[in-house]
Parts: C-alpha cells; sequence; structure tokens
C-alpha cells in the first residue's frame, strides 16, 4: 500500500515524494519508502528543480529521526557539475545526521564505468554511512539484508524482488 507521507502514519510501503520541476514534467529522480528502506531511482537528466526536490525529500526523511537504509539506482543522471557539487555540499552539511540515521547505503549501478568512477569518487570523498556499488538487485538486497539485521531493523521479505522489479520496468537487467 501506498501513501504519500505526512507525520507518523504507518503503512509497509510509502511514497515520500515524486520529485518533479514542474506539473508537466515526469521526474527523473523518484523517491519511496518500503519499510525501513528508502528506494531512490535516478533515471534521466535531472535539472535544478529535481535536484531541489530531492534536496528537500532527504531534509524531510532525516526529520522524522529514525533510521533508514537506502537502496539507490543509477540508471540515467546529470553529470553536471554544479548538481553534484550541490549533493556533495549537502552530504556534508548533513553528515552528522546521515552517519546517525542512514544504516547504510546500496547503490545499484548497471555502467560498469560509472560503478568505477563511482567507487574511485568514494575513495577521495568518503561517505559517512556504510555503502556498497553493486551491479544488480539481488547483490543490493543482500547487503541491505545485512546491514539492517546488524541494527534490528526488518527489511521486506521481497526487497530483491522488488529492486529487481524496478530496474526491469525501466529496461534493465535485474542482475
Amino acid at each position: 500500500r501506498r501513501r504519500e507521507l505526512s507525520g507518523d502514519q504507518d503503512a509497509s510501503s510509502r511514497t515520500i515524494r515524486g520529485v518533479k520541476a514542474e506539473p508537466t514534467h515526469r521526474s527523473p529522480i523518484t523517491v519511496r519508502e518500503d519499510g525501513p528502506v528508502t528506494i531512490t531511482v535516478f533515471d534521466g537528466e535531472q535539472q535544478e528543480a529535481d535536484v531541489d526536490a530531492y534536496l528537500e525529500t532527504l531534509r524531510e526523511l532525516h526529520e522524522r529521526d529514525r533510521l533508514y537504509i537506502g537502496a539507490s539506482l543509477m540508471l540515467r543522471y546529470s553529470a553536471a557539475p554544479g548538481q553534484l557539487r550541490r549533493v556533495g555540499e549537502w552530504m556534508r552539511e548533513h553528515k552528522g545526521d546521515v552517519a546517525r540515521l542512514c544504516v547504510g547505503s546500496a547503490i545499484i549501478a548497471p555502467s560498469v564505468g560509472f560503478r568505477f568512477v563511482l567507487s574511485s569518487l568514494f575513495m577521495i570523498q568518503r561517505m559517512p554511512m556504510p555503502y556498497t556499488v553493486v551491479s544488480g538487485a539481488r547483490e543490493a538486497a543482500e547487503w541491505i539484508e545485512l546491514r539492517a539485521r546488524s541494527v534490528d531493523l526488518r527489511v521486506p521479505d521481497d526487497l530483491a524482488a522488488v529492486l529487481a522489479e524496478e530496474l526491469r520496468g525501466r529496461g534493465y537487467d535485474a542482475g
């Protein structure tokens, strides 16, 4: 069941926000929850307004002051230096909250080139939480389940299937 996030509603799967720049613009960034797992999909060229809305969604997530674990699908994305810098600045400014609330992040990147670039970037600028960069849904779900167990969070039993469907629904191999 999916609902817009407001207050402390209790639902197993909720949409936090469909990030969008304008009403007619299909957002290239979507964020939703499935239990304690926050699933973010980057699938298209983001505009400045998309990044603004995404950062606002992260702020709202942290305002709730609850543990979560991330699954980010990096499918298609903007490599605009200004956008990357803004996300990096947000991470530095909120490093304490991210380290305290985010149990970990599994980044699914089907592109081997992007996985290499991302891993290299993280060697220079460390993430404030444990993370992994993988090629597919199964590997991400297994890592998320291990991280969640380490802090007594229970992830949905069908997490691998949910992530695989996100990938297949966008034309990618689920891995």
